[in-house]
């Protein structure tokens, strides 16, 4: 099995009681706990450290000895306090090689949390600095964490910044986007249609914003449909 490590820190999380069983029953990964180290303070005496900068750490690949740490942000915790840790972790790569991601999880037992992500994944993406931010990803369950990890792992291909959206995930938080969600979402063939024109998040959300795009949301999924996209983006949750 590939070698992990938890930062001792994650266990004092309330999250640690479902994460904790899916990192230790994982068939690919031995997790173990990070060590920590104790650095002494004029100020405040003794302060213990993990040795790992994030909440996870696993290799990057089986040829490399690069590490992927990951940030971990909880969507029960709200966009506002996501949004202060996520700008608050500057980017600090520890070895040459090295990369870091943030992936926010979505609690699965709420009931339409996954629309939930979809708002709070878009307002990070808008309001965290496209500088000097490290790349953000989702996973709509903490069952989803090591999967997504996997995939993200497999499609960035030891690059820095992060890879697109995979479809399959774009398209069904594409089909939350409408008014009537999540009671009616967007058709399958919608939000096909949507996800396949605009490949972000960013770019669905802009279009709403102007004319020509407006114009083009109507030509791909009809005047009704195109009326609930555009007025689902003007909610007050947006600005």
């Amino acid at each position: 099995m590939i070698q992990a490590k938890f930062s001792g820190s994650i266990r004092r999380q309330p999250a640690w009681r479902s994460l904790g069983p899916i990192l230790f029953s994982s068939e690919t990964y031995s997790f173990q706990g990070s060590s920590s180290r104790r650095l002494q303070s004029r100020l405040t005496g003794s302060i213990e450290h993990d040795t790992i900068p994030f909440d996870l750490a696993l290799p990057s690949s089986s040829h490399t000895d690069s590490v992927l740490h990951v940030l971990l942000l909880w969507s029960s915790d709200g966009s506002k306090h996501n949004l202060e840790r996520l700008q608050s972790r500057v980017p600090k790569i520890a070895r040459l090689g090295d990369h870091q991601v943030a992936l926010l999880v979505g609690d699965g037992s709420i009931p339409h949390d996954e629309q939930h992500i979809w708002q709070q994944f878009s307002i990070l993406q808008n309001q965290v600095p496209k500088t000097n931010a490290m790349p953000l990803t989702l996973a709509l369950s903490a069952e989803a964490i090591l999967h997504t990890l996997e995939r993200y792992m497999k499609e960035s291909d030891n690059r820095t910044e992060a890879p697109p959206l995979p479809h399959p995930m774009l398209t069904a938080l594409v089909a939350q986007a409408t008014t009537t969600a999540p009671v009616r979402p967007l058709s399958e063939h919608d939000a096909a249609v949507l996800a396949n024109r605009f490949p972000s998040i960013q770019c669905l959300e802009e279009a709403t914003r102007t004319d020509g795009g407006k114009r083009q949301i109507t030509q791909l999924v009809g005047a009704h449909a195109a009326k609930e996209v555009i007025d689902f983006w003007q909610d007050e949750w947006i600005a």
